[in-house]
Order: C-alpha cells, then sequence, then structure tokens
C-alpha cells in the first residue's frame, strides 16, 4: 500500500478477474511445488507467518496533521543558502493548507501520506478503513497452517 496507486478500481477489477481466471487449482499446486522445493518448508512457513503478523498488524495511533504551508525559497547556491541562514527571514505569503495523514501499526511500522485537501484526507482515512476491514476478515477466516 506504500505507493502511489493510479489505476482505476475497474482496471484493478479486470486484472484481479483475468488473473483469478487463469490461476487454477493445479497453478496453485504447481506453484506452490516449485517454491517449496527451490527455498524448503521451513522458509516457506516462516514467510507465512512474516506475513501473517504484518497482516494482522492493527493500528495503535492514527495522526492527522495540519500544514500551513507557504511557497518555497528557491536558491542557485550553497553560498546564497548560507547567507540567507544568517539572516533568515521565512514569510508566510500566500499560505496554504495540507495535511499529513500517519499510522503507526502494532508491528511499529509506520504509514505516512500527505493529503493536499480535506477531501483527500477523508478519501484517504476510507480507503485505509476500507483496507483494516478486508485484512480483518481475511485473518478472521484463514485457514490453519499445516
Amino acid at each position: 500500500m506504500d505507493y502511489p496507486d493510479k489505476a482505476t478500481e475497474q482496471a484493478k477489477a479486470a486484472i484481479t478477474t483475468a488473473f483469478q481466471r487463469q490461476f487454477t487449482e493445479a497453478k496453485k499446486r504447481d506453484v506452490a511445488f516449485t517454491l517449496t522445493s527451490l527455498v524448503g518448508r521451513p522458509t516457506v512457513q516462516l514467510y507465512a507467518q512474516r506475513v501473517l503478523g504484518r497482516l494482522s498488524a492493527q493500528p495503535q495511533e492514527i495522526r492527522l496533521i495540519l500544514r500551513h504551508e507557504a511557497p518555497a525559497l528557491a536558491f542557485r547556491s550553497i553560498l546564497e543558502v548560507t547567507e540567507f541562514l544568517a539572516k533568515p527571514s521565512f514569510e508566510m505569503r500566500e499560505p496554504r493548507d495540507s495535511y499529513l495523514y500517519e499510522i503507526t501499526y502494532s508491528d511499529f511500522f509506520e504509514f505516512s501520506r500527505h493529503a493536499e485537501t480535506l477531501e483527500q484526507l477523508s478519501a484517504l482515512h476510507a480507503q485505509v478503513h476500507t483496507l483494516n476491514e478486508h485484512l480483518n476478515r481475511l485473518i478472521k477466516g484463514r485457514p490453519s497452517h499445516r
């Protein structure tokens, strides 16, 4: 989830449907056998446990941060920056608000996203909420490992 997702929901659904159609039970068994024979059963089991641990991590703290930003000051050289910092004068010309959405999970993973508008912030939260509900359903309904 930690990457910009530009595909439409319709495009993602089409990819998922095509993959599901072609990834038969026989292909699943073949992939599982090949992977296990290449890396060994203990490695596969350890990896599955790590994935399960990550997927079951719950948000421990969610932070919403309001930022007041002004256009950047641009310099052409290190000397110009050095001179400016000797007598700094930051001004809030044409300030704009933006938001930061941060989550710390129970496995200490940190998630952070910038949102330009309150609507984007709300949409991001809705995505996080949906993902969290989906992962919780997967964890509760998962088959036990052999």
